[in-house]
């Protein structure tokens, strides 16, 4: 079993320090005055400019907005219900490709229309409730996925057909599971795929964390190629062979004080 690790919350918050020294990124929010819920409108955001590279975008009103192509490191928020989409929604030239961009889905929110997803480079990161609507899910170039579990566990992902482009392996890849809010045990399905493109052995290539982990809880993240699942399971931790003779040896001094 794998124990909890922090070096990623602790580089997370050192970054986070050192931010506010740099370049402050554009804040740019979705306001659909236009209602053809086209990202390239620019009379759909407030301040009547397309968000360019490097903005924080914030997809707030539930409108599902079409767009194609992300080149450049933008972090879109999407919340209330809110949903980024191809344009036709099917996979006769509906693609999304996230370039260096980070999608923060709120719960209730979507990313994707059916569409293929060429995840080059991006970021998820999911909270329970959140969803995504995929029929091809590619990862290429290097990729992370982060889940933040709720109190009571996590929604699994429908991520459509696995696939792994441009060279990409697991290996390239990252998943991180933030467990603060879950306290019980058991085993949770994060994703599920609609096909059985890799093995475990695969995917443990991968850089694998979760986060958070409160009493000494073990756990595992595992990719289940017979259910076509990837899963975390967490359990409380056996005891010690020195611990339970420890134990034995104080059973049998009481006894024999009695």
């Amino acid at each position: 079993m794998k124990k909890q690790s922090t070096p990623q919350l602790l580089a997370a918050i050192a970054l986070s320090a050192i931010l506010p020294m740099g370049a402050h990124a554009a804040t740019v929010t979705w306001d659909g005055s236009e209602a053809d819920n086209d990202w390239n409108n620019s009379a759909n955001w407030d301040g009547n400019a397309v968000p360019v590279a490097g903005d924080d975008v914030f997809i707030t009103d539930g409108s599902s907005v079409t767009a194609t192509e992300f080149n450049g490191s933008y972090t879109i928020n999407l919340s209330g219900g809110s949903s980024l989409i191809d344009p036709t929604t099917s996979i006769a030239g509906g693609v999304l490709r996230l370039g260096s961009t980070t999608v923060n889905i709120g719960a209730g929110s979507t990313f994707g229309g059916g569409s293929f997803l060429d995840l080059s480079g991006g970021t998820i990161n999911f909270v329970d409730g959140s969803s995504v609507n995929a029929s091809f899910w590619e990862h290429k170039g290097t990729n992370a996925f982060n889940f933040e579990l709720s109190g009571s566990g996590f929604t699994s992902i429908n991520a459509g057909n696995l696939l792994l482009g441009g060279g990409a392996t697991m290996a390239d890849a990252s998943y991180t599971v933030n467990a603060d809010a879950f306290k019980g045990i058991g085993t949770l399905t994060l994703m599920s795929f609609s096909n059985n493109a890799i093995t475990d052995s695969d995917f443990q290539t991968a850089t694998l964390d979760v986060q958070n982990l409160d009493g000494g809880r073990d756990w595992e993240l595992v990719y289940d190629s017979g259910n076509v699942n990837l899963v975390v399971t967490t359990a409380v931790p056996e005891p010690a062979t020195t611990s339970l003779l420890g134990l034995g040896a104080l059973a049998l001094f009481v006894r024999r004080k009695r």
